[in-house]
């Protein structure tokens, strides 16, 4: 030889890379649901978030309005509600919270009924223009305001437009947000 080092080349055999590439295949596998289950996780953290913003523009409405709930319609046009003449839940408290805001649109209706009404939640018109303790949820149900429900995602339901056709929203997640009077967050147990 003329004095250089010989270099040995090192290389992956057949089985060794396919060996791999099945390990990258198997945390793939595992990895995705969880990113899944986590992005979903997420999206219904913010969606609570913005419905608790909506909460506290309720409370500083009450604040001015001697403890009574908006006079608002279940859901503004499009959709068919009773007391037409009421106006949706963000035109009833745009003094409180800018209905231009993103806190209206819960980040799981992916332009679906907030597109339509500009509220990706629906109102409880049993408590428009009172306050709590002049609703049959307190009078008759006996519920105090940790339980009493004020405003929820509209996913799932079903609405029916002025139009007289329907439309059906389809699940934001797993389990719905809802805003009690009491302001917290939650679930139905």
């Amino acid at each position: 030889m003329d004095g250089k080092p010989v270099r040995k080349h090192i290389a992956f055999s057949l089985i060794e890379l396919l060996v791999v590439i099945s390990i990258l295949a198997l945390l793939v596998g595992i990895l995705l649901p969880a990113l899944s289950l986590a992005r979903q996780a997420a999206t219904k953290a913010a969606c609570g978030s913005n419905l608790r913003q909506v909460g506290t523009a309720l409370s500083i409405y009450q604040g001015d309005q001697k403890d009574r709930f908006p006079l608002a319609r279940y859901m503004p046009d499009p959709f068919l509600t009773t007391f037409p003449q009421d106006p949706g839940l963000p035109t009833a408290v745009q003094d409180q919270l800018d209905p231009s805001t993103g806190a209206y649109r819960c980040p799981g209706d992916d332009g679906f009924i907030h597109a339509l009404a500009g509220i990706s939640y629906t109102y409880n018109a049993s408590l428009a223009g009172r306050q709590l303790n002049e609703t049959w949820f307190n009078r008759r149900l006996k519920l105090d305001a940790t339980e009493v429900p004020v405003s929820y995602d509209t996913d799932g339901n079903t609405f029916e437009m002025q139009n007289g056709s329907q439309i059906t929203a389809p699940p934001f997640h797993t389990l719905r947000n809802l805003l009690f009077a009491d302001w917290h967050v939650g679930n139905y147990n």
